[in-house]
């Protein structure tokens, strides 16, 4: 085993790595694979894309630690612990630790030219061993679990290089080319070839354009073994995966399509047997291309194919369409009709019950007239000849008194709708009437002016008599200077003025006078109820209805209060600091305000 280099490509260095090298370099040959598998843990401990993976892969190759996994798989794992199955865990790691790599380009060379072409032939390599191991199990009890199990690792050891091949492309190269592929597909084992020409499958589709680049003889060998399998081979699944192969083959590779009909002439006869095997779709392209000798022209029948199918496919869902509207047109037509006719029928028989209930009506009514009549003329055989008169007379008047009552009673109630109206209208007149008339009132109520009299309030008899008292003692201490007739007059007139101003004034100050000693009552009022206020404790229903306000705008300010109260106090100590200055300042400003009014 060859030495581990000791220099990392980078400072940065991951212990885990390290460690696992010098482990690696002194462990013994049947040692190494148990401690490769612990490159598992070191690779899941970083997201493939990331920058932790990249560094982790990229000094996993510096220290030859790929190196050594891709050398490791080349050794007979019969003699080694967990056997085939620390072979396919390896196989893994190896596809898991080639993806995602970044090196530097004297190192890229190395790794893509040297190290994934070994790691490609070395699975290869494996997958034979493994193949080999597999057809050689005994037949024993154990057997179908030891067969189950190999079968498991050897389809892993085939998604890791099928994985290994999608990260890097240009190795389907070195898989058509391998000599260990040819190995792989000749065997007879049929659960190994199925996987084998599924990975073929698949590199197919990574890149079959390489596919023209290769020797003929290399393509050629390669269709040679599927048409084997197709043509000798007598199992479904071996058939059916080898079809899909060899269409896959034409469609990349242009010159094996005219291969087929040349080279393979007698194929076409014996690819009648896996006519209805559940891959009827391939083996019908397959054989248009057999019957066109051209790719284009069996794309042009698979197309055509395509077409007629989806045409049918679109006629049969619109008759159907069609068919199902027609069956809920008839269904409902069907209902409509059962309907009407129910209809019809139910009419008919109302008339007719009607038609029945009148003729009864008729024949009571009849039958009535009839057993009175009779009544009728039984009485008068029963009485004498002289009042027969008397009686027929008293008939006659019982039966216009009758008559008048039945008339009068139709023709009060002819007139019933007339005086119903008739009286609405009474009501609601009476009902305007009132409401205008209130409305007068309210309006006289605000009209009406406050009583206003020469005489002021308080001014009694004796009062009147001292204030006379002392206007004619203030008029002898102060006797007019006028002596003419023109002063005399312009002082009466400017009297007069004055007591025109003072009757034009008085009506408006006596309103303010009796709307101040209104307030000052309520004032009054509302102190002596605030004084005589009892406890919170000790409230009472009463007590609440004597102290609520009836005023609207008393109690939208008083609900203010209490909601900004209520706000304030759900606020932090914090937040109210400032707030109390502001309520001091505002009270101050409001008593100014009271004081200047």
């Amino acid at each position: 085993m060859s030495t581990l280099n000791e220099t990392p490509l980078s400072d940065r260095r991951d212990k885990r790595v390290i460690n696992l090298a010098s482990e690696i370099s002194e462990a013994r040959d049947r040692k190494i694979p148990i401690l490769l598998l612990g490159v598992k843990g070191i690779l899941n401990s970083a997201e493939s894309g990331s920058q932790d993976g990249v560094r982790i892969r990229q000094e996993l190759y510096s220290y030859n630690v790929l190196q050594v996994l891709v050398l490791v798989l080349r050794q007979d794992f019969s003699v080694i612990d967990g056997d085939w199955t620390t072979a396919a865990s390896l196989a893994k790691i190896l596809s898991v630790a080639c993806t995602g790599v970044d090196l530097k380009k004297e190192d890229a060379s190395g790794f893509y030219d040297d190290l994934l072409p070994k790691a490609c032939e070395n699975l290869f390599l494996l997958c034979r061993h493994i193949q080999a191991y597999y057809t050689q199990i005994p037949e024993t009890d154990f057997s179908e679990i030891e067969e189950a199990k190999t079968m498991e690792n050897f389809q892993t050891v085939m998604d890791a290089l099928a994985y290994l091949v999608a990260a890097h492309s240009h190795l389907c190269k070195n898989v058509y080319t391998s000599p260990w592929l040819l190995q792989l597909l000749i065997s007879d084992d049929v659960d190994t070839v199925v996987s084998v020409m599924s990975f073929l499958l698949k590199v197919i589709r990574i890149n079959g354009y390489l596919l023209n680049k290769l020797d003929d003889n290399t393509a050629f060998t390669i269709m040679d073994e599927l048409i084997y399998k197709l043509t000798v081979n007598n199992i479904i699944e071996v058939a059916a995966i080898a079809v899909k192969c060899v269409l896959k083959v034409c469609d990349y590779h242009k010159g094996m399509v005219g291969a087929l009909s040349t080279r393979y002439k007698g194929l076409r006869p014996l690819l009648g047997k896996w006519s209805g095997q559940g891959f009827d779709r391939d083996l019908k392209h397959l054989l248009t291309i057999l019957e066109t000798g051209s790719l284009h022209r069996a794309e042009n029948e698979k197309f055509f194919d395509a077409a007629m199918v989806i045409q049918m496919m679109w006629r049969g869902f619109s008759t159907r369409k069609k068919l199902k509207k027609a069956n809920t047109a008839f269904a409902k037509f069907q209902k409509n009709y059962r309907l009407k006719k129910r209809h019809v029928t139910m009419k008919k028989e109302e008339e007719k019950l009607a038609k029945e209930f009148e003729r009864q009506l008729k024949e009571n009514r009849l039958k009535i007239m009839r057993e009175f009549h009779q009544k009728q003329l039984h009485t008068i055989e029963i009485l004498p000849a002289a009042k027969v008169e008397q009686y027929l007379a008293k008939e006659k008047s019982v039966a216009a008194v009758k008559i008048q009552t039945l008339w009068r009673g139709k023709k009060e109630r002819d007139l019933l709708p007339w005086r119903q109206q008739v009286r609405l209208q009474v009501r609601a007149a009476i009902r305007i009437q009132r409401y205008v008339r209130k409305w007068l009132d309210r309006r006289a109520d605000r009209s009406k002016d406050i009583s206003v009299s020469l005489k002021p309030p308080g001014l009694t008899d004796a009062r009147r008599i001292e204030l006379q008292t002392q206007i004619q003692e203030w008029r002898d201490l102060h006797p007019t200077h006028i002596k003419d007739r023109e002063g005399l007059q312009e002082i009466h007139n400017r009297a007069a003025h004055l007591l025109a101003k003072h009757y034009l004034n008085i009506k408006s100050n006596r309103q303010k006078q009796h709307h101040l000693e209104s307030l000052m009552a309520r004032l009054d009022t509302d102190s002596d109820l605030v004084q005589l206020a009892p406890k919170l404790k000790d409230v009472t229903d009463k007590d609440v209805e004597m102290y609520t306000s009836r005023s609207v705008p008393v109690a939208t300010k008083a609900r203010l209060n209490h909601i900004e109260t209520i706000r304030r106090l759900q606020k932090p100590w914090w937040k109210r600091l400032g707030e109390e200055d502001e309520d001091q300042f505002r009270e101050e400003y409001q008593e100014m305000d009271e004081y200047l009014f």
